[in-house]
């Protein structure tokens, strides 16, 4: 939060912020307690919210110098643009939406939010790191591959033991394994890259070196009590993420760091796809709540005539072509939002003045419970 604020409707303005941006609820708390020591540090007429000891706006040097400094008491190397850094690049890869990134970010145009999709040099070193770290055999995984008979048993249950390991799953196609790291497994076994099409004429030999592989390395197939729990939590990250892609991954890196191997990509669709209809459902449900049944109507008729046919998508449809009619028809869908904007219901506004009594609740009971300096005798 930047800017200029009248000190005199600092707490009222600072709510109106708060009710539009997603903080944690502890970062509320705590600039709730830096507008308290702000009224003794700022200057008279002074406007800027963030304020130096000697009272005046703290600039974006001296900021910056404060989080190396607390960095640094606690071993760490960092600067405040390394956190911003790391925050929109967390959000970024974990499936986030680019455009609600680029508003939290500050950013006006979406070129400035994608860099940080962009691979950092020490990303690539640590991806290779982590390559090597799975396609490398141990003595004791090399044990149990020359326990097999033939060249390519003994290469086909390598790699199928770096699929798991690194993957989380054996792919169907074992010989779509890049050739420099199927050279690399192969080099290790003593076997050529060409002896891993033999591999698997048997469908047994696949199951049974599976099941050799779970119990080598630690892992388990799902049953179904796992397949439920799975099913649970991916409706909570259904809930924040509405790509099927992000939730493909994460559901992926769940599963692997709790060394249960993956379901078959077909399974783990139609989970997903459950999990995104019953994600729809919970936040319909909490939304509703909180809207009056007119309100309720006004959005319902938004979605009247389904897909491209309805209300919401006309009001989301963007000008094919220059010209006077198309403008027309753009200033006649602004003018419907800015009415829709204007006809928020009194409940909104209510909301928020319930946030608002809360958080004055709050400070008044941690100024009550603050210890008192000891009054100084006369």
């Amino acid at each position: 939060m930047s800017g200029s604020i009248d000190p005199a409707e600092a707490p009222e303005r600072v709510e109106r912020w708060l009710s539009g941006r997603p903080l944690a609820e502890r970062s509320r708390q705590v600039l709730d307690e830096w507008l308290e020591d702000r009224a003794t540090l700022a200057r008279d007429r002074e406007r800027a919210l963030w304020v130096s000891r000697a009272g005046g706006r703290l600039s974006a040097r001296s900021a910056d110098r404060d989080v190396r400094a607390v960095a640094a008491r606690a071993g760490l190397e960092l600067s405040a643009h390394t956190l911003r850094h790391t925050c929109l690049t967390a959000l970024v890869r974990r499936g986030n939406d680019l455009v609600m990134v680029a508003g939290l970010a500050g950013h006006s145009k979406l070129d400035s939010t994608r860099r940080w999709t962009r691979p950092s040099a020490a990303d690539r070193q640590a991806a290779v790191e982590d390559l090597r770290a799975c396609f490398a055999l141990s003595d004791t995984d090399r044990r149990l591959v020359f326990d097999q008979r033939g060249a390519e048993n003994r290469l086909g249950l390598a790699v199928a033991l770096c699929a798991i390991r690194f993957l989380g799953f054996v792919p169907h196609d074992l010989a779509s394994l890049p050739e420099e790291a199927l050279a690399f497994v192969a080099g290790q076994v003593d076997a050529a890259e060409h002896e891993l099409l033999a591999y698997g004429r048997r469908a047994q030999t696949r199951s049974d070196h599976l099941t050799l592989l779970l119990t080598h390395l630690g892992w388990r197939r799902a049953p179904d009590a796992d397949h439920a729990a799975l099913g649970r939590w991916l409706v909570e990250r259904a809930v924040e993420h509405d790509a099927p892609v992000a939730l493909m991954a994460l559901a992926g890196e769940h599963l692997r760091a709790r060394r249960v191997l993956r379901p078959s990509v077909d399974a783990l669709a139609r989970m997903i796809a459950t999990a995104h209809a019953e994600a729809h459902r919970r936040v319909e449900r909490l939304v509703a709540g909180q809207l009056p049944a007119a309100r309720r109507a006004e959005l319902d008729a938004l979605l009247d005539g389904g897909g491209e046919h309805s209300e919401l998508a006309g009001l989301r449809r963007r000008a094919s072509r220059t010209g006077v009619r198309e403008l027309r028809i753009q200033v006649d869908r602004y003018r419907r939002l800015l009415e829709s904007r204007r006809a928020r219901p009194a409940a909104v506004a209510d909301r928020a003045r319930v946030r608002g009594d809360r958080r004055a609740a709050d400070r008044a009971r941690r100024a009550r419970d603050r210890p008192r300096a000891p009054a100084r005798g006369r």
